[in-house]
C-alpha cells in the first residue's frame, strides 16, 4: 500500500451547462492519481482506493481517507451512497466486520472518528447535535468525542445514520 493515494471522481453532468472539466489528471512524482467518470461506481472507488486502507487497519496500521471538493461535487454520494450503489463508508464498514467474523484465531477492536472540516471548523459528525471540535496549531491528533469502540450493533447505527 502507498503511503499517499491521491483519487478524482468527474461526477456525471447536471442537465444545466456547467463549464468543461479537464479528462485527464496527471500526478506529481512516480505516481498516477486514479481517475474516475461520471459513470464510476462507489464500488469501483472503494475497490481501487478505499480497499487497502481497510487491509492496513485490519493489519494494525492506522488510516484516513478524505473526501475534498466543493458543494455538490459528489463527496456523499461517494461516501455514502445510495441502495443500489452503496457508498464507501458502508463498504468499508461491511468489509470491517466481515473480516472480523471470518478471522477466529484473532480479536478486533475498532475504533472510529467522523468529522467534517467546513468553513475553518471540525465538526463531529458521530456525535448528535452540532459538536466543534478545537483546532490546534500542532502536529498533535484531532481527538474526536465520537471516537469509540464498535461492535457489529454499532455497524448498523452507523448505516442508518449515512
Amino acid at each position: 500500500m502507498e503511503k499517499i493515494s491521491v483519487a478524482v471522481r468527474f461526477r456525471p453532468p447536471n442537465p444545466t451547462p456547467t463549464p468543461a472539466v479537464p479528462s485527464s489528471a496527471s500526478g506529481g512524482g512516480d505516481r498516477e492519481p486514479h481517475v474516475f467518470d461520471g459513470a464510476a461506481t462507489n464500488a469501483r472507488v472503494y475497490g481501487a482506493v478505499v480497499r487497502s486502507v481497510i487491509r492496513a487497519a485490519i493489519d494494525g496500521f492506522n488510516g484516513t481517507v478524505f473526501a475534498y471538493g466543493q458543494t455538490s461535487s459528489g463527496k456523499t454520494y461517494t461516501k455514502s451512497g445510495a441502495d443500489a450503489d452503496p457508498g464507501t463508508i458502508p463498504l468499508a464498514v461491511r468489509d470491517l466486520f466481515d473480516t472480523a467474523c471470518q478471522a477466529v484465531d484473532r480479536e478486533f477492536l475498532f475504533r472510529v472518528s467522523y468529522t467534517e472540516i467546513y468553513n475553518e471548523d471540525i465538526n463531529d459528525l458521530l456525535t448528535l447535535g452540532s459538536h466543534k471540535l478545537p483546532i490546534c496549531d500542532s502536529s498533535e491528533v484531532i481527538e474526536s468525542r465520537a471516537k469509540n469502540q464498535m461492535d457489529s450493533g454499532d455497524a448498523k447505527f452507523v448505516f442508518l445514520t449515512l
